[in-house]
């Protein structure tokens, strides 16, 4: 498992697969989607989903800009980012959102995303 999540940060700006996450584990992707879901709580998506809105807060708060944070995290453009980022539970968008908020540094995340998205220690390691 430790090898799956170390690719799935590695390669959080690349689309990746249940069955490639799977072939990085050494287990069948049905064994690995019950694994990752008793050891983290989550699908795998949703796994990889967290650990990209975290990088995206630590990116943000570096000061980068949002259409490169969003390019850096695998979103395919702004507004997928933004919605990606509304659907979190409570995270707000970055400040705006869409296209409107495109090549600038957002002022705030326009809300705080809850402890499970913050910078701290994985669940796996």
């Amino acid at each position: 498992m430790g090898r799956a999540v170390a690719y799935m940060r590695e390669r959080l700006g690349h689309p990746l697969t249940v069955p490639e996450l799977a072939g990085q584990a050494l287990l069948s992707p049905y064994h690995f989607l019950r694994v990752v879901k008793r050891q983290t709580g989550r699908t795998p998506y949703r796994y990889l989903t967290m650990l990209r809105m975290r990088e995206a807060k630590r990116l943000l708060g570096a000061g980068e800009t949002v259409t490169a944070v969003a390019a850096r995290c695998g979103y395919s453009s702004t507004a997928h980012f933004s919605a990606a980022f509304r659907r979190r539970p409570g995270c707000g968008p970055p400040a705006g959102s869409g296209v409107e908020v495109a090549g600038r540094r957002p002022d705030a995340l326009g809300g705080s995303c809850r402890a499970e998205y913050s910078a701290g220690p994985h669940p796996v390691q």
